[in-house]
């Protein structure tokens, strides 16, 4: 659950970035809840959140240290999809 945590952070460091898109904001917020749904299992919430992020990961608007940042959570949630 540590990663988890870890990666609310990340998500939280960009949510609250004053250079983060609006659009890309709401895609993050939307993996936030995700991933902070008591309701679903680990693995369901981790595949949705990686979704959400991986839909916005190409948006031209995104300043570059903002999209590395995600493409690190997205590498952090795929591991987490392969584990077991």
């Amino acid at each position: 659950m540590s990663n988890i945590n870890f990666i609310l952070e990340q998500l939280n460091v960009v949510l609250n970035d004053k250079l983060t898109p609006r659009n890309i904001k709401r895609a993050v917020e939307n993996a936030i809840n995700i991933l902070n749904d008591q309701e679903k299992e680990e693995k369901v919430k981790v595949a949705q959140a990686l979704n959400q992020i991986e839909s916005i990961i190409d948006d031209p608007n995104m300043p570059l240290y903002i999209r590395t940042l995600l493409l690190q959570i997205t590498a952090a949630l795929s591991e987490m999809m392969n584990k077991d």
